[in-house]
């Protein structure tokens, strides 16, 4: 074994000393019925052993044959609630996202600001790292119809799932579109409720962190009657996520660009300040103008742009070979505020410069004006979050089909409110250097006229929005799911039937504050100077159709460098805006499962069922954004469309040996399902799985099945999405560097006119949409397994390999995977070409047509462990369990080309988790442990330095908790640390070319990394 992978062994030997034996696996583990601890097996044990334990035929995730779950040919995990308590894990979300088979960036509550599935503040989880698109999650083995805001909604949002009604929940690790259909095809998430309760119990849930920020309340009551015939009980929970601000932790409390080694040999060390010793922070520049000379700041001292004894004076020469001494621009220069420099390097800046001029900044540098540092006071790390649910479940036995039957009925509600925080930004409105009328001068553009700067002057101020827009971003989502059916017996047969009529809608509401494009365009440049009054007014004509057209002056020192404006002209300009998303779903399904026939090895089951399904979406954003006139931001046009689906499916098992030497236990199973959608027409899935049991202790199995994933109905009906990409996804930018005549990229865009020195600063109109005529994604699944559970030893252990393939997946590449094959391809002979606009009079790319399309491959490949030890001592009872999984193979394909990920950020090759539990008299001790193994990217080179292996890396991560439970006759407390050594998630480096994940606020949310530090968790719970 090669010494690095032992390396990665060593470090999660620390999950506890027994994780020695640990091999990459997978087992189905079963919640104890005593004290909801895990403990494993494979097959029951004999009838004369004295240490058999009786076991019930229950329905278990991955097949609806009665069955125990030590029989599975499917490799499962069950998580119990008494195990993710004691872990201090508070939320579902929670629970999920850190289980190691989650592998991947997951969807959470620290992605302020990012696009996602069902918009701000949802949560989503990810299995195999394949998307949350491809994991299907069940409450009870149902559906729930996805909620959120926004166009691209296609999940349960985990956060509608309260943690306090939650059992336990299993996860299947296989595809299983057969069994539960379509979008099965990383594996099943199975949340399992407690539905029969007796009493009435309150529990109470908080979380404070050391440092602050991020506290979590919960408060939940039960109330339920179990009678002879029935049960009914409800349940409210409130629950309340306090803000963590980025300033709220030392690693998040600037953005940064860190760099791990000297780069040029100049002594300087992770762009630290050589005179104070402190991180630089590179918050977005303001305080500037863009200009066809660059970025020139603004400093308002310097109002003689000749006065050579001001400490600005920029005494460069010669710009175009105009004879031009300084910036002949009053209050504007090149030189950076605090005049950090490396002597004996060309300046920064375009045209003929001098060699060996002193005054090139040695890194870029923060000032009071001209870096931002207000906005990590203000940015989400996890933004808060208000929830409450309700939740009823009831049921009565009746005589019904000849035998026993139970009504029974399933309801649940949950609203969230949340605000999710952007983060103040810019604000550079195109200012022109003519009036409204074309004829003179604009007013206030000190840069007008100067025609070598472009038509006559036009430039960018660039403010901050400190006083201009509030950057939150709200969200209103209810949601409910409500579920009617019988289940029971079909008379003396012993045959079982289950049939239930479900429904959920969610409705959500979403806000924000948006500059609107055509007033800023009024209020900026629809001016002239009325010279009976001497004051900057709106155009007559600008005023005919905005009557309340407030002229802007950007160049101001409030506006440049304050980000103030009149508070009238900010009314003009701003709008409160509101969009409105409705997801309804309806559910009909049913089954019937019994013994066909016997075998000499025992009976044949079987599963005969039908389901039906109808989802529709509505999505209206607000009529401005519907109109393509937010200023800046990101539009969105109406999404409406709807889908059904009718499906028939089967399942059987067949005992094929028993009870012989070598053969203790033999099983085939087999599962078929044929699905048909109104948009996308029919498939058949099917599954094999053969259970070897070898003997009672040793057990072999193996599944392989197939998939399919039709466009759902965001990837069919999104209304246009429109946003931005940088101006850095074009290839053409400065391509004389980067390919040579006779390349492709340099041909193509010389044919278009462009210098091999071309340089745009101008962002890329993105847009992105549903597409008809979409193929469905389809895959394979393969695992094979080997548990072992030796009767000498209460250790056991299970290794299972999985092998997870997805052809045709759907997917929105991004504009520079668009852009980069067009260029790329002899003479634009890429069909992606098709896709991207023409170049306006600036040479700059119009638009790329990002929407939906089937393109690539995804493979996720791997080990996963499962093992459990346990022993009754003398003073107590010790119990450890351990899970862990290898990532062999993690990939994508797209264009052609295949990015592997398995050992980069967000997909480490090794992660593991353990819990440690001792129980003595009324009280239990837990040790859990979570480890992430190291991961790194690609090596990066880094603009104006020598350095070219600059290699991103995080290092092997590994995070504790303690806690101790006290359980009395009617109450219980359960108090917890997490993360005990406040240990810190990695600082990552900036730079293009991350695969795995994407960096944010310096780390890498939604890996599993710890984001809140050392926390105390108290719950309490008390039943009357």
């Amino acid at each position: 074994m090669a010494s690095s992978l032992r390396a990665e062994i060593a470090a999660i030997l620390a999950c506890g000393a027994t994780t020695l034996f640990l091999a990459p696996m997978a087992l189905a583990q079963q919640e104890d019925q005593d004290d909801d601890d895990i403990t494993v097996a494979t097959v029951p044990a004999d009838d004369d052993d004295s240490d058999a334990r009786v076991i019930d035929r229950i329905v278990v995730t991955g097949s609806r044959i009665r069955r125990d779950e030590f029989t599975s040919t499917s490799p499962i995990t069950v998580i119990t609630s008494e195990r993710t308590q004691l872990a201090g894990l508070l939320t579902t979300e929670e629970i999920l996202q850190r289980s190691t088979i989650a592998s991947g960036q997951q969807v959470n509550d620290s992605f302020s600001g990012f696009i996602t599935d069902g918009g701000p503040g949802a949560n989503n989880v990810s299995l195999r790292g394949l998307g949350a698109q491809r994991t299907l999650v069940l409450v009870n083995g149902k559906r729930w119809t996805p909620s959120g805001v926004q166009g691209q909604i296609n999940n349960v949002d985990l956060s509608a799932i309260p943690s306090s009604i939650v059992g336990r929940i299993e996860i299947l690790k296989d595809g299983a579109s057969s069994i539960y259909g379509a979008d099965a095809v990383a594996g099943v998430v199975n949340v399992l409720t407690r539905e029969s309760f007796d009493g009435l119990q309150f529990n109470a849930q908080t979380q404070l962190t050391q440092d602050g920020g991020g506290e979590r309340y919960v408060f939940d009551m039960t109330w339920g009657k179990v009678a002879d015939r029935g049960s009914i009980s409800f349940s409210a929970q409130y629950a309340k996520q306090e803000s963590l601000q980025a300033a709220d932790r030392r690693w998040s409390e600037c953005p940064r660009i860190p760099r791990l080694t000297d780069q040029d040999g100049d002594g300087v060390l992770d762009n630290t300040n050589p005179f104070t010793g402190e991180q630089l922070c590179f918050g977005f520049i303001h305080g500037l103008a863009a200009t066809a000379l660059g970025f020139l700041r603004y400093e308002p001292t310097l109002t003689d742009p000749s006065d050579t004894s001001n400490p600005f004076y920029d005494p460069r020469v010669d710009f175009f070979g105009g004879g031009l001494t300084g910036i002949p621009i009053p209050r504007y220069t090149r030189v950076p505020e605090n005049g950090l420099f490396k002597a004996n390097s060309p300046p920064l800046g375009v045209g003929s410069q001098p060699p060996n001029n002193p005054l090139r900044p040695l890194f870029d540098n923060q000032g009071e004006f001209y870096r931002d540092t207000r906005r990590p006071e203000i940015e989400n790390l996890l933004i808060p979050t208000e929830l409450l649910s309700a939740t009823s479940f009831g049921s009565l036995d009746v005589d019904m089909i000849g035998g026993q039957s139970k009504l029974y009925y399933e309801a649940f509600f949950n609203s969230r409110k949340s605000s999710s925080t952007f983060g103040y930004r810019q604000f550079f409105p195109f200012v022109s250097g003519r009036d409204f009328t074309g004829t003179a001068l604009h007013p206030f553009n000190p840069f007008a006229g100067l025609e070598f700067l472009g038509p006559f002057g036009g430039v960018q101020p660039v403010m901050p929005t400190y006083e201009l827009l509030d950057p939150t971003f709200e969200v209103d989502v209810d949601r409910y799911n409500v579920f009617v059916g019988a289940e029971g017996d079909l008379g003396s047969s012993g045959w079982v039937f289950d049939a239930y009529v479900g429904y959920g809608r969610s409705t959500g509401t979403y806000r924000s504050q948006q500059f609107l494009d055509d007033r800023v365009e009024a209020a900026v440049n629809g001016l002239i100077f009325d010279p009976e009054t001497g004051q900057v007014v709106c155009a007559p004509a600008v005023l005919a159709e905005f009557p309340d057209c407030v002229p802007v002056n950007p160049f101001t020192d409030d506006a440049l460098l304050r980000g103030q404006l009149p508070a009238d002209a900010i009314a003009f300009m701003r709008r409160d805006t509101e969009g409105r998303t409705v997801y309804d779903g309806v559910t009909v399904s049913g089954y019937v499962t019994g013994d066909l026939f016997s075998l000499p090895a025992g009976a044949v089951s079987a599963v005969i069922g039908a389901e039906f399904r109808e989802d529709s979406i509505d999505d209206v954003a607000d009529i401005e954004a519907q109109n393509n006139n937010f200023w800046g931001f990101s539009t969105a046009g109406p999404t409406k469309g709807s889908d059904q689906v009718t499906e028939v499916f089967s399942e059987f098992e067949v005992p094929l040996l028993a009870n012989r030497r070598f053969a203790e236990e033999v099983t085939f199973t087999g599962a078929v399902r044929w699905t048909d959608y109104k948009s996308y027409g029919s498939d058949t899935t099917y599954k094999l799985g053969l259970g070897y049991a070898i003997t009672p202790q040793v057990l072999l199995r193996s599944t392989f099945g197939t998939s399919f994933r039709p466009p759902a109905l965001y990837e069919q009906f999104l209304g246009d999405f429109t946003g931005f990409a940088s101006n850095f996804s074009d290839p053409c930018i400065l391509y004389g560097s980067s390919s040579q005549p006779g390349d492709p990229l340099y041909e193509n865009c010389a044919a278009e006119g462009l210098d091999p020195d071309f340089f745009s600063g101008a962002g890329i109109l993105v847009n992105v949409a549903g597409a008809s005529g979409l193929e469905a994604e389809t895959s394979e699944a393969l695992t094979l397994g080997l548990a072992y559970t030796p009767d000498w030893t209460n250790f056991s252990f299970a290794i299972d390999y999985f092998d997870i393939k997805v052809s045709d997946t759907i997917a929105s590449p991004s504009a520079a995977g668009f852009l980069g094959q067009c260029y790329g391809s002899v003479d634009f002979s890429s069909p992606f070409c098709d896709r991207i606009g023409p170049r306006n009079a600036q040479g700059a790319v119009s638009f790329v047509d990002a929407s939906y399309l089937n393109i690539g491959r995804q493979q996720s490949r791997g080990l996963d462990l499962n093992a459990v030890y346990q022993r009754d001592l003398p003073a107590g009872r010790l119990f450890f369990d351990a899970t862990a999984t290898y990532l062999d193979r993690q990939n994508f394909e797209l264009f052609g080309t295949t990015t592997d990920l398995e050992g980069r950020w967000g997909n480490p090759r090794w992660s593991a988790q353990s819990q440690t539990r001792y129980d003595w008299r009324d009280w239990r001790f837990a040790w859990s442990v979570n480890y992430i193994g190291k991961s790194k990217e690609a090596r990066q080179f880094d603009p104006g330095t020598e350095n070219q292996n600059r290699q991103n890396r995080t290092p092997n991560y590994l995070t504790h908790a303690v806690s101790v439970r006290y359980a009395a006759a009617n109450w219980e407390t359960i108090f917890t640390i997490r993360n005990l050594f406040d240990k810190d998630p990695p600082v990552v480096a900036s730079g293009t070319g991350a695969q795995g994940a994407t960096r944010f606020l310096n780390t890498l949310p939604g890996v599993g990394y710890d984001l809140l530090g050392r926390a105390a968790v108290l719950q309490f719970s008390y039943k009357l």
